[in-house]
């Protein structure tokens, strides 16, 4: 475990930002995408599977946050979260993406879950071997960035719920 120790903190600052970045764009491109079919094909149970992962990464975001802290702890719950959200995502793309996607959408999916998978490996390996250190240190470019991130995904997570509620300008 040597060579995590090796990797500088910024690094996975700046990996945490790039991957949280791919990730924001294409849940945004996914976002429009079913803003053009989601009153004729998005049912309240896809919806319903949407919100489990949801919930289950919000569960994950404070297992990593608990990882500053108590990083034996922590992981058990990581674990819970991480199996529970891959398997909601699993299910939302067999059972209600794969019979109706194009291959754009399928490859939108492709990217999302690759980058938000690869991100959350980047944050937990920061936090549960080093809690996160150096994290204090970085400038305010680098936080500056993190609250981006933040406000980029509530941003498009609130659009998506005005929008499939019927809440659409």
């Amino acid at each position: 475990m040597s060579w995590i120790e090796s990797i500088p903190s910024a690094h996975f600052a700046y990996a945490m930002i790039f991957f949280g970045v791919v990730f924001g764009v294409f849940w945004y491109f996914d976002h429009k995408t079913h803003l053009t079919i989601w009153k004729k094909d998005i049912t309240d149970g896809e919806l319903r599977t949407h919100r489990m992962i949801m919930y289950a990464s919000y569960v994950l975001m404070l297992s990593l946050l608990l990882m500053t802290w108590w990083p034996g702890l922590a992981l058990f719950l990581f674990v819970g979260a991480w199996i529970t959200r891959t398997l909601h995502e699993f299910m939302d793309e067999l059972h209600w993406h794969l019979p109706r996607c194009s291959e754009k959408e399928t490859l939108i999916h492709m990217v999302m879950w690759i980058s938000i998978h690869a991100g959350t490996a980047v944050t937990f390996s920061w936090g549960f071997f080093r809690q996160y250190d150096g994290f204090a240190e970085l400038g305010w470019p680098i936080h500056a960035a993190f609250i981006l991130v933040f406000l980029g995904y509530s941003y498009i997570g609130n659009r998506e719920v005005m929008d499939y509620r019927g809440g659409r300008n």
